[in-house]
């Protein structure tokens, strides 16, 4: 059985315990945390929706059609989208779900799925869906931090 969310406090402690992290002292507002090379954020936006995002530096977009097709439904719900923001035109890569209906399955396949797309568009990569598959799933989580 899936042991469920209660709120956004929760959802960073379990997600803490699940990579052996020690639990924030004050988790209210935005929870950071690096996977690999790449700080990806945690919110509750809006309310009773957990979302993850993470900042891609404008200098790795170099093909505007990759960014279309990675923004294409598909079957993935917790696909990530990438956006840029009104003001800044900075990229923002993003991902939510509803914070009481997520797991910390659910919360660690959202982690893992704006990770790989960050790697992808960091590195240029355009591997198929099969081939992530394929690859397995591992993150390595250097370290948390509290913005």
């Amino acid at each position: 059985m899936r042991s469920m969310i209660n709120d956004f406090q929760d959802a960073i402690t379990k997600l803490c315990q699940r990579f052996s992290l020690e639990k924030p002292k004050n988790n209210e507002g935005i929870f950071s945390l690096k996977v690999g090379e790449q700080g990806i954020h945690i919110t509750e936006y809006p309310k009773n929706k957990i979302l993850m995002f993470a900042h891609i530096e404008q200098a790795k977009i170099d093909c505007h059609a990759t960014l279309f097709q990675k923004n294409m439904f598909s079957e993935v719900l917790l696909k990530p989208i990438l956006s840029q923001e009104d003001n800044t035109n900075d990229w923002v890569l993003w991902n939510r779900q509803d914070l009481h209906e997520s797991s910390i399955e659910t919360l660690y396949q959202q982690l893992e799925l704006l990770s790989y797309s960050s790697d992808e568009l960091l590195m240029g990569s355009t591997m198929t869906q099969k081939e992530k598959s394929s690859k397995g799933a591992l993150m390595d989580i250097r370290h948390c931090y509290k913005n």
